[in-house]
This record gives C-alpha cells, sequence and structure tokens, in this order.
C-alpha cells in the first residue's frame, strides 16, 4: 500500500523521496492520497495489522512527515498530530507555501514550550540543523533558568533531589554521578562531588551564555584571536580641505611639478603660435625653389 511505502522510505533514510511524494499530491492526489492517508491507516489499520506493527507504521509515518519539511527536532517535542500537520501543508495552493506554514506554526508552538518551561525532547544542535537556530538562545537560557532553580536543598537530613529530575541540565548531571534516587541523604560520600558538580555545571553555561552573546555574526570579519575587525577607515576628506592638509609625507599631484594653471595655458598658445610660424616659413621656402625652377628652365629654352 501507499503507507508501507512511505514507512519504507523512513526506514532508509530516503526523505527526499518522501519530500517528493507530499509534492505529487498537488498533481495527482490519486497517485498520492496525503489527504485521505491518515484517516484510513486508523479505520483500516487495526483490522490488518497488530498492535506494535500499527504503533510502528504511526511513528513512520509521522517521522516521514516532520522530516520531509526538514524539522525531524519537533517530531517527538510538539504535542501535534501527523493529521494536522497534513492539513496545515495540504491547504495551501503548493508544496512550498505549505512548508512554510507549517514550519512557521512549529516554530511558534516550540517556542510556546520554551516560554513555559517545557524543554524536555528540545535539543539545540538539532534545532540549528532544522534551520531554527533563532530559537536556540532563548532556549539555552531557559535550561539555565531551569538548571538553577534546581538546586539542591538540605530538608529532614537528607538533600532534595526532585527538581534536578525536572530539569534537562539536571538529568544529566545526576545521570554522570550515578544518582537515581530522588533524595541523597547529608551524609552520602556522593554529596559533595554532587553539589561541587552542580556549582561547576551553572558557572560553565553560564561562560557559555555569556560567550554567544558577544559572539560575532558569521559574516562579521575576525582576527586569528577571534577579535572583531572594526571599519577604522577615515571618512572621505573633501578635494578642497585635501589640499590645505598638505604634508611632506603626501604625494602631491605631478600636475603641480610641472607649471600651474595658468602658466600651462600660456605655453599651449605659445606652442600653437610656434608650430603656426613654422608652417608658413616652410612653405615660403617651397614657393621660392618653384620660382627658381621657373627661371632655369625659361632661360634653357
Amino acid at each position: 500500500t501507499y503507507v508501507r511505502s512511505i514507512c519504507d522510505m523512513t526506514r532508509r533514510g530516503d526523505i527526499n523521496r518522501v519530500a517528493e511524494a507530499i509534492r505529487g499530491y498537488w498533481t495527482d492526489k490519486r497517485a498520492h492520497p496525503w489527504h485521505r492517508i491518515v484517516k484510513e491507516l486508523s479505520e483500516k489499520g487495526p483490522r490488518v495489522l497488530e498492535k506494535n506493527e500499527l504503533e510502528e507504521t504511526a511513528a513512520l509515518l509521522r517521522d516521514a512527515v516532520f522530516a520531509a519539511l526538514d524539522m525531524l527536532s519537533l517530531s517527538v517535542a510538539l504535542n501535534l498530530t501527523t493529521r494536522e500537520l497534513l492539513d496545515i501543508v495540504l491547504k495551501e495552493k503548493s508544496w512550498r507555501n505549505g512548508r512554510r506554514e507549517a514550519r512557521a506554526y512549529c516554530a511558534q508552538l516550540a517556542a510556546e514550550l520554551i516560554a513555559k518551561g517545557k524543554l524536555d525532547y528540545l535539543v539545540p544542535s538539532a534545532l540549528e540543523r532544522d534551520g531554527f537556530g533563532y530559537l536556540v538562545p532563548g532556549l539555552l537560557q531557559a535550561q539555565l533558568d531551569q538548571l538553577q532553580s534546581a538546586r539542591p536543598k538540605l530538608k529532614d537530613g537528607a538533600y532534595d533531589l526532585s527538581a534536578l529530575h525536572r530539569s534537562v541540565l539536571g538529568r544529566l548531571l545526576l545521570r554522570d554521578f550515578e544518582v537515581t534516587g530522588r533524595a541523597l541523604p547529608e551524609d552520602d560520600p556522593r554529596v559533595k562531588d554532587l553539589l561541587e558538580g552542580f556549582e561547576h555545571l551553572v558557572l560553565e553555561k553560564e561562560l557559555e551564555q555569556t560567550e554567544r552573546a558577544v559572539r560575532p555574526s558569521d559574516t562579521a570579519q575576525v582576527t586569528l584571536n577571534g577579535e572583531i575587525v572594526e571599519d577604522t577607515k577615515p571618512p572621505e576628506t573633501p578635494e578642497a580641505e585635501r589640499v590645505e592638509e598638505k604634508t611632506p609625507e603626501v604625494q602631491l599631484p605631478l600636475t603641480e611639478y610641472i607649471a600651474p594653471a595658468e602658466d600651462l595655458k600660456k605655453a599651449k598658445k605659445a606652442s600653437a603660435k610656434k608650430r603656426a610660424t613654422k608652417k608658413g616659413s616652410a612653405k615660403k621656402k617651397t614657393t621660392k625653389k618653384s620660382k627658381t625652377r621657373a627661371r632655369r628652365k625659361k632661360k634653357n629654352a
């Protein structure tokens, strides 16, 4: 069936073909029935598939749609059904418009989750990979705030770790120290290392946030030391001011070494007059020679 072929593409990781199949909906709905694919799976699936096979098929279909839209990073995090997502895409007039609308809507849902502190299944690197990098600073800050509020507190002779278990970064910390319980007795030998590890993790994340805040944009030029190259080129100086500010170190225009402008004009006129005089003299000499030849001819005759 069509659903099975889509699931096979997903298993192989052939997401480009899945995207092509969705694009085919706008050219041939009968060959690519995405508008009824989920409905048919929910209605006919239980009759022909075992429960675990049906669940796997639904999960593969969901991943196929999210991956084709380049937002696999949100597949688990968002409380959005596959059918709802397909409805957003297919109601538009083209795949391009549908993809844009779906991504914008899902990005809005992700931003709302971050604002509410619901950070589970939101991974910064995955968001950046899918083109949602603008959500990452807010996510990292929310993770840091969540960690800071989860500081272990001593209560009735034991440190309460419940808040750490609810924190994304806190769970990673507990895993590193192999702590699974919700509390640690005050005299437990792991308490000291755990508290020190907590302080180090908070400091590390604070430094990362600071570094990220001052990091230059991708288009900024930087030195080998990471310093931003500033544009120190002075503003353009008007020509008149440039002449007044001449110093021995500045090369002067070559015309100033030849002659002032008025002298240049006089020199040009004198040169033209001289050429005219030479031309007239040459003409007179030619006429004189012609007359001499004529007299000689007459005499010989």
